[in-house]
Formats: structure tokens, sequence, C-alpha cells
């Protein structure tokens, strides 16, 4: 990126890319499906540093601060910012805790420059990564603020497969399908290690539960409870399923089961109400998205909750 004098006359820049939809730009005659690639409580890294000396001689006249923009409740943009830091002309390596955006879309991450003096020269951000799963990423409770409303941008965020995937009017989402194994996940193949939970209410189904390391939605691990008789625990790879383990569990209708569902390494476990009930190992999968699976029913969620 290049500043000069005449560029930075209010000595503020900005330079950002985009790591979700920007719905400002989105054409509406046809559908786009996609999950962000940043989310709060990852870290960034930054490499960067300057290239030619501020006009005044003074290395310290030039700062970096990361910002993101996101989608709020109200599908308003706002932005959150990091904490400046001064550049000179070696390669200077940082890291920022993306903040906590109460799980609403970050569709991009920028990067200010500011001038404490006119600086005619180059920023240079050598790279820009992040890796691994968030270590605190939610969306909590009703979050609805409209029943007229039932898809805001904060949904944006997945991808679903099921029939229905909806804001809740009393919980947080709500699932159906009229086939087996409508899915609905979010993340990347970049997230491994990570917990997933979500309190459960079951309607009608065969099937329902957790999904995590999901690459695509024919290729994942799923937790569940069938039949209102028991919890399983499997690996799908496109039209094979292998069940893992599963042991009988007696569950009911219309009654909250707070389900978690973790995979660290080769491990899985997989637990309901705090009880851990099935522990098993498998290496098919090494990284993907979370979310739910639902087959021939409903259940409405509340709260999804990525540690």
């Amino acid at each position: 990126m290049k500043a000069s004098e005449d560029d930075l006359a209010a000595v503020i820049a900005d330079v950002s890319t985009q790591t979700f939809i920007d719905f400002s730009k989105l054409a509406q005659n046809f559908s786009t499906v996609a999950s962000p690639t940043l989310y709060s409580s990852q870290k960034v890294v930054t490499e960067a540093g300057l290239a030619g000396s501020p006009c005044t001689g003074s290395q310290e006249a030039v700062t970096l601060r990361p910002y993101i923009l996101y989608y709020d409740i109200e599908n308003q943009v706002r932005a959150m910012y990091g904490d400046a830091v001064l550049l000179d002309e070696t390669k200077k390596s940082f890291e920022w805790t993306v903040p906590d955006t109460k799980g609403m879309s970050i569709f991009k991450l920028g990067y200010e420059v500011a001038g404490r003096k006119r600086f005619d020269g180059d920023v240079v951000i050598y790279s820009i990564d992040w890796k691994g799963a968030p270590t605190d990423f939610a969306q909590r409770g009703m979050l609805m603020t409209s029943i007229w409303n039932t898809n805001p941008l904060w949904l944006a965020g997945f991808a679903s497969s099921a029939v229905q995937f909806a804001a809740d009017f009393k919980h947080t989402y709500c699932v159906s399908n009229v086939e087996a194994d409508g899915l609905v996940t979010i993340g990347s193949r970049e997230w491994e290690d990570y917990t997933v939970s979500s309190t459960v209410f079951y309607s009608l189904h065969e099937a329902g539960g957790l999904v995590v390391r999901s690459r695509g939605h024919k290729r994942y691990y799923g937790a569940a409870l069938m039949d209102y008789s028991r919890a399983v625990v499997y690996v799908q790879k496109d039209r094979e399923r292998v069940i893992l383990a599963e042991v009988p569990y007696s569950y009911q209708e219309d009654v909250g089961y707070t389900l978690t569902f973790a995979a660290h390494q080769e491990k899985l476990e997989f637990s309901v109400n705090g009880e851990t009930l099935i522990e098993v190992a498998d290496a098919t999968y090494s990284g993907g998205g979370a979310g739910f699976t639902i087959s021939k029913g409903t259940m409405t969620c509340d709260s999804f909750i990525v540690s």
C-alpha cells in the first residue's frame, strides 16, 4: 500500500479484504450460500512494516491498527478496532484477538494506517493469517427482532440443506427436514479441535443432533438422539454411514436437552445434559465446520456455542 503526503492530508488511510458476503453489493437475482472465514475469538497474526522513511525522519510517525466490519442484530454495519501498532522499517509481527460480535457475521477485515505526521513512503503488510476454530463463538438465546423477519443476516453465515432453517420466536433456531439428513453448518475446513453445544427441543422426528468437522453436507461426524430411545455417533462419507458407537438413551419431545459434541484430535465425545454418553476414536476427518442435523422432523435449538 502506497501512502503519500497528498493522500494523507488527513493522515488516515485504510485497506480491507472481504471475509464474508457484503450484502450491500449482493445481486438480488440469485442466491449466494457461504460461511464467514473469520470469527470472534480467532487470533489474526499480521506482519507489517515501513519501506521508506517518513519525511520528518521519525520512524514512529505511522501506526497500523486492525478492524472488522460486521452486521449487528438489526442488520446494520458496525466496526470494531484493535490497538494501534507503531511501525518502523523492520518487519513486525503482532497478534489481534477478534472481539466478540455476539455471534454476528464479520464481512471485512481491515487495517487503518495513521500518520502522526505526514508520511511519504510504503506501508507493507507482508502477511495476514489465522487458523483453527474459534475458542468462543456463540449465538445465544432468542435473537429474532421481528416475527416478520425469520431470515435475518445473522443467520446468513449458516449453509443449510435442511428444508427449513429460520430464526425462532422462543429459542434461537428452528430446523426441520422432511427427509433424512438435513444439515445446517457454519465454519471452514480449518476448524480442527473444538466443542459445539446447543440445547435442543425435539418435535416429531426420526433423529436430530449436532455435527462437527463437516466438509460439505455429505462428509462429517454426527452425534444424534434417535427414535426416542438411543444416542449415536457416526461418520458420514457420501452415501456411506458408519455407526461408530451407540447407547440406549430415553428422551421426550418438548423437553430441552443440552447436547455437546467435542472433537479433539481423533477423539469424539458426545454428552447430554453434562453426562458423557459416548467416547470414541476415528481419524476420517481432521477438520471442518459445525452445526445441526435433523432427519424426518423438526427441532428448535437454543443457542449455538463453539469453544
